[in-house]
């Protein structure tokens, strides 16, 4: 549109300048006119031009006419009474009441149809009216006819023209702009809606628990799976000291700078941090691992966000010590048989040394001994592979091997 001012405006005052060189005439008047012919038809034909473009590339891409279905065949009655009321209005002013200076209601039509159509019908319907105008100016009828010179009435006439037009075009084109991004922000919405279900859902179905709170300690949301790890609901979001239990390591309370999301806050790196969970009914205590990151995003009230990803390593423990436990007693049960070989080969070089020949009467009950404790070294082996998926309730219950290897042959021990 400034495009089409100013350049209306350089061309009619050159040609005016021309016109006034070649014919001896020139005046104010016959420029402001020429302006406004060439702005106002500037206007509408670039904006037109423009207009039937960008619907032609709709449909194209589209494949269909989709505005004109979306916005005129609902709107059929309407569209109708509206083309009723525009031929009403403009022959009451254009011919009924020609002589009367009424042409503020012609505004009422183009109005109507921006605020309800699709710019493509819009200027349809102004270039009609404009049409319409200029017709009836031309004929020497309507408010415009009646204003005095003709230059005038032309002059005028054109302005009204590029009023309506430009009114039209830019109540549409608002109109337009605004249903485009209501429907962005509405397929954003849902977009993001749907993104937070699944998440929302991914989060629920996870067997590792999941707690986001705030700075204050204050639970923002929480998964069944972590509020079933501290005996607590998913909608208990209060404190999440509130929780009926002690938080404690190595068996004493934990200091409140130790909490996971407090280092979390204070700039650390908390991954894998032991805690045991005593609680207050007498229920089992429980052992979880749990790690904190703090979050880019705060709370509604501008307070910083953490998340707690933890999971219950108390079997896993359990399980540690009874393999530890198992360990020792088997680490004891094959150093006795050893402690006997390693004995008994000792007295075996000590009786070689001390006299060149040894006599198989005295080797051989040595040789029993050490053959004895390989034969049990064999078995506590063999027992070990046997049992090797069972280790929890084997260490559950003591061993006895020792005794039972000792008890083969009491004259081994005796060195």
């Amino acid at each position: 549109m400034a495009t089409s001012v100013l350049g209306s405006l350089v061309g009619s005052a050159i040609g005016g300048l021309g016109r006034g060189l070649m014919l001896d005439t020139w005046s104010w008047m016959d420029v402001m006119v020429w302006w406004g012919r060439n702005a106002a038809g500037c206007v509408v034909v670039v904006t037109t031009v423009l207009l039937a473009l960008a619907a032609w590339q709709r449909r194209r891409e589209s494949g269909h006419h989709t505005e004109v279905r979306a916005l005129l065949a609902p709107r059929g009655v309407e569209a109708a009474l509206l083309v009723v009321v525009t031929t009403a209005i403009y022959l009451g002013v254009f011919v009924w009441y020609s002589a009367l200076p009424v042409a503020f209601p012609l505004l009422v039509p183009t109005v109507w149809v921006a605020l309800r159509f699709s710019p493509s019908s819009v200027t349809v319907h102004s270039l009609a009216v404009c049409a319409t105008v200029v017709g009836f100016t031309l004929q020497g009828n309507g408010p415009f006819a009646a204003v005095g010179r003709w230059n005038e009435e032309v002059l005028v006439a054109q302005l009204f023209i590029g009023l309506v037009f430009c009114l039209g075009v830019a109540l549409a084109l608002s109109r337009a702009e605004r249903l485009a991004l209501t429907s962005t922000i509405s397929h954003a919405r849902t977009a993001s809606e749907s993104q937070a279900r699944l998440l929302s859902a991914i989060i629920d179905a996870m067997h590792d628990g999941v707690t986001v709170l705030n700075e204050d300690g204050r639970v923002q949301q929480r998964n069944p799976a972590g509020a079933e790890m501290i005996r607590s609901t998913t909608d208990a979001l209060s404190g999440v000291m509130d929780a009926k239990c002690t938080m404690t390591n190595a068996g004493q309370p934990m200091p409140h700078e130790e909490y996971p999301w407090v280092r979390a806050f204070a700039g650390e790196t908390v991954v894998d941090q032991v805690l045991v969970l005593v609680f207050d009914d007498g229920s089992p205590s429980r052992t979880l691992s749990v790690s904190a990151t703090p979050l880019p995003s705060v709370d509604p009230d501008g307070r910083r966000q953490a998340v707690l990803i933890y999971h219950d390593v108390t079997n896993a423990r359990a399980q540690r010590s009874a393999l530890e436990s198992f360990a020792g007693v088997v680490a004891h049960d094959l150093l006795g048989p050893l402690v006997v070989v390693d004995g008994w080969t000792e007295v075996l070089s000590s009786a070689l040394e001390e006299s060149d020949s040894l006599t198989k009467e005295d080797a051989q009950p040595k040789l029993a001994c050490i053959q004895v404790s390989v034969a049990t070294m064999r078995q506590l082996v063999g027992d070990i592979w046997s049992h090797r998926s069972r280790v929890t309730r084997s260490c559950a219950r003591p061993w006895s091997t020792s005794s039972r290897w000792l008890s083969r042959s009491p004259t081994c021990v005796q060195m």
